[in-house]
């Protein structure tokens, strides 16, 4: 039994000692080579390697990303009416599909009550439409995109549906769902 425990923690020290030399050799050392726009090349440290990450899967920080969507929302008769120009104006048409659509629109009304996860269909280039429900009130609206070559970062578009109400709200009773399934 003595000789079982001693072959364990040799065997765990091994393996311990493996990784610090590993951690030590490859990982400080270790770099990775990202493009930007103008195809220079730039390089990390690991350290900074998540931050990069983030960046080639879409998760823009706000302050270091300039959009270059405009990004407009306008409702007539029950549709919900999206338009995506360029800075120069022109329909943005190189939307790639994310998470299985090609564009995502959640829309918040002012007291948090009511939540709509939409997919806009393409109308014409660049332009969305969505029937929806919503009742009078205020609202903001995210919508979610992925451009092949432009930068977007996901703002908050506010818009009134009918007469903007002035009453305060009270939130005498949150409830759940009970329907985990909504409108998509």
């Amino acid at each position: 039994m003595k000789k079982w425990i001693a072959s364990a923690l040799l065997y765990l020290a091994i393996v311990i000692a493996g990784y610090f030399i590993y951690d030590s050799l490859f990982v400080d050392d270790q770099s990775v080579s990202v493009h930007n726009e103008e195809k220079h090349s730039a390089t990390t440290t690991s350290k900074q390697t998540h931050n990069i990450s983030e960046e080639a899967h879409g998760q823009h920080n706000a302050e270091k990303v300039e959009n270059e969507i405009n990004v407009g929302l306008a409702e007539n008769d029950q549709k919900l009416i999206i338009t995506m120009k360029d800075k120069s104006g022109n329909p943005v048409t190189d939307l790639e599909v994310n998470h299985e659509k090609l564009v995502h629109l959640i829309v918040v009304d002012e007291h948090l009550e009511r939540y709509e996860h939409l997919h806009p269909k393409e109308i014409a280039p660049g332009t969305f439409e969505v029937s929806h429900q919503l009742s009078d009130g205020t609202y903001r609206a995210f919508v979610d995109i992925k451009s092949a070559s432009l930068k977007y970062n996901v703002t908050p578009i506010s818009f009134t549906i009918g007469n903007e109400s002035k009453q305060e709200h009270e939130h005498a009773s949150l409830q759940a769902d009970k329907q985990l399934v909504q409108n998509c």
